[in-house]
C-alpha cells in the first residue's frame, strides 16, 4: 500500500510540472482523469480522486504542507489543496491548484469563492492523444510498471 501511495503521490507531482495542468482549480476526480488518461496508465497502475485523497492524507509531512498557506512547493512547483461541501451534499470535494514556485491563486481563484472557478478541465479531457501526444514520467521514482 505504501508503494502505491508513493506511486501516487509522485504521478500527481509530475504531472503537475505540465503546464496545462496550471493556474486552475481542478478537482481530485477531474485531475486524476485527465491525467490517467494522458499518461495512458494501464487498469493495474490507475488511481482514482479518492485514492490520490488517501494517499496525500497518509502522508503526514506532506499533508501538514498542504495545510499551510504557502501550500506544498516541491522543486519549482507550488501546490495549493482546498476542499468544500456543496450545500445539500454530505461529502466534501478536494480540489488543487499548481503554479510556479512563489505563484498563489489569483483573482477569484484567491478568494472565498474559489469554489465556482473549479475548472472541468473538459479541454484537457477531450485533447486526441495519440502514441506521439502520451505523455512520460520523467522521474525516476515513478515505475508504471
Amino acid at each position: 500500500m505504501e508503494n502505491n501511495n508513493n506511486f501516487i503521490t509522485e504521478a500527481f507531482f509530475e504531472a503537475y510540472r505540465k503546464a496545462d495542468f496550471q493556474d486552475k482549480w481542478i478537482s481530485a476526480t477531474a485531475w486524476v482523469e485527465i491525467v490517467c488518461r494522458h499518461y495512458s496508465l494501464g487498469a493495474n497502475v490507475a488511481f482514482d480522486g479518492n485514492k490520490l485523497v488517501h494517499a496525500i492524507s497518509c502522508n503526514k509531512v506532506l499533508n501538514s504542507l498542504f495545510d499551510g498557506n504557502d501550500g506544498m512547493v516541491k522543486e519549482d512547483i507550488a501546490v495549493f489543496r482546498n476542499r468544500y461541501r456543496a450545500r445539500g451534499m454530505t461529502k466534501q470535494v478536494h480540489c488543487f491548484y499548481a503554479t510556479w514556485k512563489g505563484e498563489r491563486p489569483k483573482g477569484v481563484d484567491a478568494s472565498s469563492q474559489w469554489h465556482l472557478n473549479i475548472n472541468s478541465a473538459a479541454d484537457l479531457s477531450q485533447k486526441k492523444i495519440t502514441r506521439s501526444t502520451t505523455l512520460r514520467f520523467e522521474c525516476s521514482n515513478i515505475n508504471e510498471t
